[in-house]
């Protein structure tokens, strides 16, 4: 995700905020497929996650419904039950709307952001920890705490 933080572009990358790569000319999605096509050690990792019992539909909205995820130092983001939500970004505050695919895939339309892909699924390990799985990455999910707490402190 993109956040325009002041004079900078910033990227969220592995719950860290960092800068965002530099632009480069010409279509770098068609070079980046085409890179993964080309190399099978890239298109194997894809392909051989392991198989994990996603959260459905109900189970996705019942976890983020009415808690705010604790996504970065400062980034946060409140699901509220009536789906919208609320973000805060250091302090750069955003309002959009939240919802889940028929397959548990979570979505976000948020202002200035725009819309995302559905690319987000949950799922619960053997030892009770959330993961998240984002475009074919597994991580530990972020902290999900009850109510509202995009306030920065």
């Amino acid at each position: 995700m993109y956040h325009l933080d002041g004079e900078r572009i910033v990227v969220l990358r592995d719950g860290q905020t960092v800068p965002a790569p530099a632009l480069q000319a010409g279509n770098t999605l068609k070079h980046a497929k085409a890179t993964v096509d080309r190399d099978p050690h890239l298109a194997r990792t894809k392909r051989e996650l392991p198989e994990r019992d996603l959260f459905s539909r109900d189970e996705t909205i019942a976890f983020l419904s009415g808690r705010t995820s604790l996504r970065a130092p400062n980034g946060r983001m409140y699901y509220a039950p009536d789906f919208t939500l609320k973000t805060n970004w250091n302090g750069v505050r955003k309002t959009g709307t939240w919802s889940v695919t028929a397959d548990g895939g979570v979505c976000w339309t948020i202002a200035g952001w725009g819309p995302t892909p559905c690319e987000y699924y949950f799922y619960k390990e053997e030892d009770g920890i959330i993961w998240a799985r984002f475009r074919g990455a597994d991580t530990a999910a972020a902290e999900h705490v009850d109510g509202d707490r995009t306030e920065l402190k």
